[in-house]
Protein backbone atom coordinates (compact mmCIF):
# COMPACT_ATOMS: atom_id res chain seq x y z
CA UNK A 1 0.00 0.00 0.00
CA UNK A 2 2.97 2.20 1.28
CA UNK A 3 4.47 1.83 -2.26
CA UNK A 4 1.38 2.14 -4.40
CA UNK A 5 0.68 6.05 -2.60
CA UNK A 6 4.42 6.32 -3.09
CA UNK A 7 3.79 5.47 -6.88
CA UNK A 8 0.63 8.19 -6.99
CA UNK A 9 2.71 10.72 -5.50
CA UNK A 10 5.39 10.32 -7.97
CA UNK A 11 3.10 10.40 -10.97
CA UNK A 12 1.23 13.95 -9.17
CA UNK A 13 4.35 15.54 -8.90
CA UNK A 14 5.37 14.58 -12.11
CA UNK A 15 1.98 16.10 -13.87
CA UNK A 16 2.64 19.02 -11.52
CA UNK A 17 6.15 20.06 -13.00
CA UNK A 18 5.16 19.37 -16.48
CA UNK A 19 1.76 21.71 -16.10
CA UNK A 20 4.21 24.13 -14.69
CA UNK A 21 6.34 23.80 -17.50
CA UNK A 22 3.75 24.00 -19.97
CA UNK A 23 2.29 26.99 -18.44
CA UNK A 24 5.63 28.96 -18.02
CA UNK A 25 5.83 28.29 -22.00
CA UNK A 26 2.68 29.84 -22.93
CA UNK A 27 3.41 32.88 -20.55
CA UNK A 28 6.52 33.28 -21.84
CA UNK A 29 5.42 32.88 -25.53
CA UNK A 30 2.46 35.17 -24.72
CA UNK A 31 5.16 38.32 -23.13
CA UNK A 32 7.49 37.34 -26.36
CA UNK A 33 4.51 38.35 -28.77
CA UNK A 34 3.31 41.43 -26.83
CA UNK A 35 6.29 42.61 -26.53
CA UNK A 36 6.98 42.89 -30.25
CA UNK A 37 3.13 43.68 -30.72
CA UNK A 38 3.70 46.71 -28.71
CA UNK A 39 7.38 47.33 -30.50
CA UNK A 40 5.34 47.66 -33.75
CA UNK A 41 3.10 50.11 -32.60
CA UNK A 42 5.52 52.16 -31.50
CA UNK A 43 7.15 52.38 -34.77
CA UNK A 44 4.37 52.24 -36.84
CA UNK A 45 3.19 55.81 -35.24
CA UNK A 46 5.81 57.42 -37.29
CA UNK A 47 3.12 57.15 -39.82
CA UNK A 48 4.40 54.05 -41.96
CA UNK A 49 2.74 50.87 -40.82
CA UNK A 50 5.86 49.33 -42.07
CA UNK A 51 7.59 46.82 -39.32
CA UNK A 52 11.30 48.78 -38.92
CA UNK A 53 14.09 46.99 -38.86
CA UNK A 54 16.85 49.16 -37.92
CA UNK A 55 18.23 52.93 -38.68
CA UNK A 56 21.73 53.44 -40.79
CA UNK A 57 24.46 54.16 -38.12
CA UNK A 58 25.73 57.38 -38.37
CA UNK A 59 29.16 58.96 -36.04
CA UNK A 60 29.55 62.22 -37.29
CA UNK A 61 26.15 63.41 -39.65
CA UNK A 62 23.80 65.84 -38.28
CA UNK A 63 21.39 66.74 -41.55
CA UNK A 64 20.05 63.84 -42.43
CA UNK A 65 18.69 60.24 -41.36
CA UNK A 66 17.77 56.60 -42.69
CA UNK A 67 15.57 54.12 -41.34
CA UNK A 68 15.46 50.70 -43.09
CA UNK A 69 11.92 48.94 -42.95
CA UNK A 70 10.77 45.26 -43.59
CA UNK A 71 10.96 44.51 -47.60
CA UNK A 72 13.23 47.17 -48.44
CA UNK A 73 11.51 49.68 -47.97
CA UNK A 74 13.11 52.89 -46.18
CA UNK A 75 12.33 56.60 -45.39
CA UNK A 76 14.69 58.81 -45.50
CA UNK A 77 14.56 62.12 -43.24
CA UNK A 78 16.54 65.20 -45.45
CA UNK A 79 17.91 68.39 -44.49
CA UNK A 80 14.70 69.98 -44.61
CA UNK A 81 13.58 67.09 -42.36
CA UNK A 82 11.15 66.56 -44.97
CA UNK A 83 10.08 62.42 -44.23
CA UNK A 84 10.21 60.66 -47.53
CA UNK A 85 9.25 56.96 -48.25
CA UNK A 86 11.51 55.16 -51.02
CA UNK A 87 9.18 52.36 -52.27
CA UNK A 88 11.33 49.58 -53.44
CA UNK A 89 11.18 48.64 -57.09
CA UNK A 90 7.68 46.17 -57.87
CA UNK A 91 6.39 46.82 -54.34
CA UNK A 92 2.95 48.69 -53.69
CA UNK A 93 2.56 52.15 -51.75
CA UNK A 94 1.27 51.32 -48.13
CA UNK A 95 -1.71 52.80 -46.72
CA UNK A 96 -0.06 55.50 -44.71
CA UNK A 97 -1.92 57.31 -41.27
CA UNK A 98 -0.12 60.17 -42.15
CA UNK A 99 0.97 62.19 -45.84
CA UNK A 100 4.52 61.39 -46.46
CA UNK A 101 6.26 62.35 -49.55
CA UNK A 102 7.00 58.98 -51.66
CA UNK A 103 9.16 58.19 -54.49
CA UNK A 104 9.56 54.89 -56.15
CA UNK A 105 12.85 52.76 -56.40
CA UNK A 106 15.09 52.48 -58.99
CA UNK A 107 16.45 56.02 -58.49
CA UNK A 108 18.15 55.64 -62.00
CA UNK A 109 18.81 59.35 -62.43
CA UNK A 110 19.32 62.81 -60.69
CA UNK A 111 19.92 66.47 -61.06
CA UNK A 112 22.54 68.25 -59.05
CA UNK A 113 21.92 72.09 -57.40
CA UNK A 114 24.99 71.90 -55.59
CA UNK A 115 28.63 71.07 -56.86
CA UNK A 116 29.79 69.34 -53.50
CA UNK A 117 26.94 66.97 -53.91
CA UNK A 118 28.27 65.28 -56.96
CA UNK A 119 31.09 64.47 -54.33
CA UNK A 120 28.84 61.71 -52.40
CA UNK A 121 27.86 59.69 -56.38
CA UNK A 122 31.65 59.55 -56.87
CA UNK A 123 32.79 56.98 -54.36
CA UNK A 124 30.36 54.48 -54.87
CA UNK A 125 30.42 54.79 -58.87
CA UNK A 126 27.42 56.27 -59.64
CA UNK A 127 28.49 60.04 -61.89
CA UNK A 128 26.45 58.26 -64.33
CA UNK A 129 23.09 58.68 -62.65
CA UNK A 130 23.71 62.77 -62.91
CA UNK A 131 21.95 64.09 -66.06
CA UNK A 132 21.13 67.41 -64.97
CA UNK A 133 22.52 70.63 -63.05
CA UNK A 134 22.63 74.00 -62.59
CA UNK A 135 26.12 74.73 -63.24
CA UNK A 136 28.01 74.63 -66.45
CA UNK A 137 30.82 72.71 -67.40
CA UNK A 138 33.24 75.71 -67.12
CA UNK A 139 32.46 75.83 -63.70
CA UNK A 140 33.11 71.90 -63.01
CA UNK A 141 36.68 69.82 -62.08
CA UNK A 142 35.15 66.66 -62.07
CA UNK A 143 35.85 64.83 -65.71
CA UNK A 144 33.30 62.63 -65.95
CA UNK A 145 30.63 65.56 -65.07
CA UNK A 146 32.94 68.00 -67.65
CA UNK A 147 32.73 65.42 -70.43
CA UNK A 148 28.60 64.78 -69.41
CA UNK A 149 27.74 67.99 -70.23
CA UNK A 150 30.29 68.58 -73.39
CA UNK A 151 28.46 65.41 -74.72
CA UNK A 152 25.11 66.60 -74.01
CA UNK A 153 24.65 63.57 -71.61
CA UNK A 154 24.26 65.90 -68.53
CA UNK A 155 21.80 69.04 -69.58
CA UNK A 156 22.38 72.38 -68.23
CA UNK A 157 19.49 73.17 -66.93
CA UNK A 158 20.15 76.65 -66.07
CA UNK A 159 21.20 78.80 -62.87
CA UNK A 160 18.73 78.22 -60.04
CA UNK A 161 17.63 81.96 -60.35
CA UNK A 162 16.44 80.98 -63.45
CA UNK A 163 15.55 78.07 -64.66
CA UNK A 164 14.53 76.40 -67.62
CA UNK A 165 11.29 74.25 -66.41
CA UNK A 166 10.17 72.97 -69.49
CA UNK A 167 14.46 71.45 -70.03
CA UNK A 168 14.00 70.48 -66.80
CA UNK A 169 10.91 68.01 -66.96
CA UNK A 170 12.09 67.36 -70.21
CA UNK A 171 15.06 65.68 -69.10
CA UNK A 172 12.96 64.14 -66.10
CA UNK A 173 15.36 62.87 -63.44
CA UNK A 174 13.90 60.49 -61.59
CA UNK A 175 14.61 63.05 -58.16
CA UNK A 176 15.89 66.73 -57.58
CA UNK A 177 18.55 67.00 -55.14
CA UNK A 178 17.99 70.63 -53.69
CA UNK A 179 20.30 72.62 -51.85
CA UNK A 180 18.45 73.03 -48.27
CA UNK A 181 19.71 76.96 -49.12
CA UNK A 182 16.99 76.84 -52.02
CA UNK A 183 14.36 76.02 -49.58
CA UNK A 184 12.28 79.49 -49.81
CA UNK A 185 13.24 79.91 -53.48
CA UNK A 186 12.67 76.68 -54.97
CA UNK A 187 10.25 74.20 -53.14
CA UNK A 188 7.20 75.62 -53.60
CA UNK A 189 7.96 75.45 -57.42
CA UNK A 190 9.07 71.79 -57.60
CA UNK A 191 5.86 71.39 -54.94
CA UNK A 192 3.73 73.37 -57.85
CA UNK A 193 4.75 71.20 -60.98
CA UNK A 194 5.05 67.90 -58.95
CA UNK A 195 8.80 67.07 -59.19
CA UNK A 196 10.44 64.72 -56.44
CA UNK A 197 13.14 66.50 -54.86
CA UNK A 198 15.07 66.01 -51.94
CA UNK A 199 16.88 68.60 -49.68
CA UNK A 200 20.38 68.07 -49.04
CA UNK A 201 22.73 69.98 -46.49
CA UNK A 202 26.41 68.94 -46.37
CA UNK A 203 26.86 72.47 -46.38
CA UNK A 204 25.73 72.62 -42.92
CA UNK A 205 27.92 69.93 -41.22
CA UNK A 206 30.73 71.54 -39.22
CA UNK A 207 32.55 68.68 -39.29
CA UNK A 208 34.84 67.60 -42.57
CA UNK A 209 34.12 64.22 -41.70
CA UNK A 210 30.34 64.76 -40.85
CA UNK A 211 30.03 66.10 -44.67
CA UNK A 212 31.90 62.34 -45.96
CA UNK A 213 29.39 61.21 -44.20
CA UNK A 214 26.62 62.23 -46.69
CA UNK A 215 27.97 59.28 -48.93
CA UNK A 216 25.80 57.09 -46.89
CA UNK A 217 22.84 59.19 -47.62
CA UNK A 218 23.82 59.12 -51.31
CA UNK A 219 23.85 55.35 -51.31
CA UNK A 220 20.93 55.15 -49.25
CA UNK A 221 19.05 56.22 -52.35
CA UNK A 222 20.87 54.10 -54.70
CA UNK A 223 21.01 50.77 -52.82
CA UNK A 224 24.84 50.69 -52.24
CA UNK A 225 24.89 50.84 -48.45
CA UNK A 226 27.88 48.51 -48.56
CA UNK A 227 29.90 50.23 -50.84
CA UNK A 228 29.25 53.60 -49.08
CA UNK A 229 30.47 51.83 -45.67
CA UNK A 230 33.31 50.87 -46.78
CA UNK A 231 34.60 53.80 -48.39
CA UNK A 232 33.64 55.75 -45.25
CA UNK A 233 35.43 53.52 -42.88
CA UNK A 234 38.55 53.26 -44.59
CA UNK A 235 38.64 57.08 -45.46
CA UNK A 236 37.96 57.90 -41.50
CA UNK A 237 40.85 55.37 -40.44
CA UNK A 238 43.24 57.51 -42.50
CA UNK A 239 42.10 60.46 -40.77
CA UNK A 240 42.64 59.03 -37.43
CA UNK A 241 45.78 58.18 -38.81
CA UNK A 242 46.84 61.49 -39.50
CA UNK A 243 45.50 63.19 -36.24
CA UNK A 244 47.87 60.60 -34.07
CA UNK A 245 50.52 61.36 -36.10
CA UNK A 246 49.60 65.20 -35.22
CA UNK A 247 48.68 64.02 -31.52
CA UNK A 248 52.49 62.62 -31.02
CA UNK A 249 54.70 64.96 -32.66
CA UNK A 250 56.93 67.10 -30.54
CA UNK A 251 57.05 69.76 -32.80
CA UNK A 252 55.69 73.21 -32.09
CA UNK A 253 52.29 73.66 -34.03
CA UNK A 254 51.38 76.58 -36.68
CA UNK A 255 48.69 78.89 -36.54
CA UNK A 256 46.86 78.64 -39.86
CA UNK A 257 44.07 81.08 -40.56
CA UNK A 258 42.20 80.18 -43.97
CA UNK A 259 41.50 83.51 -46.15
CA UNK A 260 39.94 85.16 -49.51
CA UNK A 261 40.06 88.76 -50.52
CA UNK A 262 37.15 90.73 -52.22
CA UNK A 263 38.07 92.89 -54.54
CA UNK A 264 35.22 95.05 -54.79
CA UNK A 265 34.64 95.40 -51.86
CA UNK A 266 38.33 95.74 -50.64
CA UNK A 267 38.12 93.29 -47.83
CA UNK A 268 39.15 90.28 -46.24
CA UNK A 269 37.12 87.63 -45.29
CA UNK A 270 38.82 85.62 -42.25
CA UNK A 271 36.76 81.94 -41.90
CA UNK A 272 35.48 81.62 -38.33
CA UNK A 273 36.86 79.81 -35.44
CA UNK A 274 34.38 76.53 -36.13
CA UNK A 275 33.65 74.74 -38.72
CA UNK A 276 34.90 72.19 -41.57
CA UNK A 277 38.17 73.70 -41.94
CA UNK A 278 38.92 74.43 -38.57
CA UNK A 279 38.05 71.02 -37.76
CA UNK A 280 40.41 69.77 -40.87
CA UNK A 281 42.95 72.05 -39.83
CA UNK A 282 43.19 70.64 -35.85
CA UNK A 283 43.15 67.42 -37.06
CA UNK A 284 46.12 67.84 -39.58
CA UNK A 285 48.03 68.93 -36.69
CA UNK A 286 47.69 72.90 -36.92
CA UNK A 287 45.57 74.84 -35.14
CA UNK A 288 43.00 76.72 -36.60
CA UNK A 289 43.63 80.37 -36.28
CA UNK A 290 42.08 82.69 -34.96
CA UNK A 291 39.88 80.26 -32.79
CA UNK A 292 37.47 82.63 -30.78
CA UNK A 293 36.87 84.73 -34.07
CA UNK A 294 33.10 85.33 -35.10
CA UNK A 295 32.05 82.23 -33.43
CA UNK A 296 27.71 83.05 -33.73
CA UNK A 297 28.53 82.76 -37.47
CA UNK A 298 29.19 80.71 -40.21
CA UNK A 299 31.87 80.55 -42.69
CA UNK A 300 34.20 83.44 -43.69
CA UNK A 301 33.06 86.78 -42.04
CA UNK A 302 34.31 89.87 -43.54
CA UNK A 303 36.92 92.26 -41.09
CA UNK A 304 38.39 95.67 -41.34
CA UNK A 305 41.95 95.90 -42.61
CA UNK A 306 42.64 96.91 -39.13
CA UNK A 307 41.29 94.02 -37.62
CA UNK A 308 42.66 91.90 -40.64
CA UNK A 309 46.09 93.09 -39.87
CA UNK A 310 45.98 92.38 -35.92
CA UNK A 311 44.57 89.05 -36.36
CA UNK A 312 47.60 88.27 -38.66
CA UNK A 313 50.45 89.06 -37.15
CA UNK A 314 50.32 86.08 -34.93
CA UNK A 315 49.24 83.70 -37.83
CA UNK A 316 52.36 81.45 -39.26
CA UNK A 317 50.73 80.15 -42.44
CA UNK A 318 47.69 81.73 -43.94
CA UNK A 319 45.30 79.19 -46.72
CA UNK A 320 44.56 81.11 -48.93
CA UNK A 321 40.92 80.68 -50.85
CA UNK A 322 42.06 81.65 -54.44
CA UNK A 323 38.99 80.21 -55.70
CA UNK A 324 36.04 82.31 -53.87
CA UNK A 325 39.00 85.68 -54.05
CA UNK A 326 39.99 84.97 -57.69
CA UNK A 327 41.52 88.01 -57.78
CA UNK A 328 44.70 87.00 -55.88
CA UNK A 329 46.20 84.17 -57.24
CA UNK A 330 49.95 84.83 -56.88
CA UNK A 331 52.53 87.22 -53.98
CA UNK A 332 51.94 90.14 -56.83
CA UNK A 333 48.49 90.03 -56.62
CA UNK A 334 47.86 90.42 -53.04
CA UNK A 335 51.02 92.99 -52.61
CA UNK A 336 48.61 95.03 -55.46
CA UNK A 337 45.41 94.58 -54.02
CA UNK A 338 46.31 94.73 -50.46
CA UNK A 339 49.90 96.41 -50.20
CA UNK A 340 49.15 96.72 -45.81
CA UNK A 341 49.74 93.34 -45.62
CA UNK A 342 53.35 93.63 -46.53
CA UNK A 343 55.08 93.49 -43.42
CA UNK A 344 53.05 90.70 -41.71
CA UNK A 345 55.81 87.96 -41.16
CA UNK A 346 53.65 85.59 -42.80
CA UNK A 347 53.90 87.45 -46.03
CA UNK A 348 57.38 88.27 -45.67
CA UNK A 349 58.57 84.65 -44.92
CA UNK A 350 56.22 83.65 -48.01
CA UNK A 351 53.70 81.33 -46.08
CA UNK A 352 50.97 81.64 -48.05
CA UNK A 353 49.43 78.56 -50.01
CA UNK A 354 46.68 78.55 -52.28
CA UNK A 355 44.19 76.29 -53.38
CA UNK A 356 43.73 74.02 -56.32
CA UNK A 357 41.04 74.35 -58.69
CA UNK A 358 40.03 71.05 -57.56
CA UNK A 359 39.72 71.50 -53.90
CA UNK A 360 36.44 72.85 -53.43
CA UNK A 361 34.87 69.95 -55.27
CA UNK A 362 36.94 67.26 -53.39
CA UNK A 363 34.72 66.91 -50.42
CA UNK A 364 34.69 62.95 -50.48
CA UNK A 365 38.77 63.13 -50.59
CA UNK A 366 38.83 64.76 -47.20
CA UNK A 367 41.35 62.23 -46.30
CA UNK A 368 44.03 63.10 -48.42
CA UNK A 369 43.29 66.90 -48.30
CA UNK A 370 44.14 66.26 -44.48
CA UNK A 371 47.52 64.20 -45.16
CA UNK A 372 48.61 66.99 -48.02
CA UNK A 373 47.74 69.47 -44.80
CA UNK A 374 49.73 67.59 -42.50
CA UNK A 375 52.64 67.32 -45.32
CA UNK A 376 52.92 70.97 -45.48
CA UNK A 377 52.64 71.70 -41.17
CA UNK A 378 55.25 69.29 -40.83
CA UNK A 379 57.88 69.87 -43.73
CA UNK A 380 60.52 72.07 -43.64
CA UNK A 381 59.21 75.31 -45.21
CA UNK A 382 60.47 75.49 -48.54
CA UNK A 383 60.68 71.43 -49.55
CA UNK A 384 57.43 71.94 -50.53
CA UNK A 385 55.74 74.19 -53.32
CA UNK A 386 52.80 71.95 -54.31
CA UNK A 387 50.93 68.79 -54.14
CA UNK A 388 46.87 67.92 -55.30
CA UNK A 389 44.79 70.51 -52.92
CA UNK A 390 47.43 73.29 -52.47
CA UNK A 391 50.16 75.50 -53.90
CA UNK A 392 52.67 77.81 -52.09
CA UNK A 393 51.89 81.16 -53.52
CA UNK A 394 55.13 82.97 -55.40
Amino acid sequence: MSKKLNNVIRTMMILLLVSSFLVGCTSSKGGAKETNRIGQEEINGKNTGLVHERTMELKYAKHFAVDYYKDGYKVITDAADRKILLVPEGKEVPEMEEKMVVIQKPIETVALYSTIDAAWFRPVGALDRIVATTFEASSWRIPEIVEGLETGRISFIGKTSALDYELLQAVGPTVNLLSKSSEKELFPKYDELDLDYISMGAYLEEDPRARLEWVKFASALLDKEEEAIQFFDEELARMEAVSKKAAESTEEKLNVAFVYFSPSKSVFYVHNGKGHHAVTTEIAGGIHYPKDFAQDKNGFVPTTNEEFYKMMSDVDLILYDNISGHGIQNMKDLLEKASFVSDLKVVQEGRIWGLQKEFWQSADKIADITEALNSILTTPHGEITENDYYFLMK
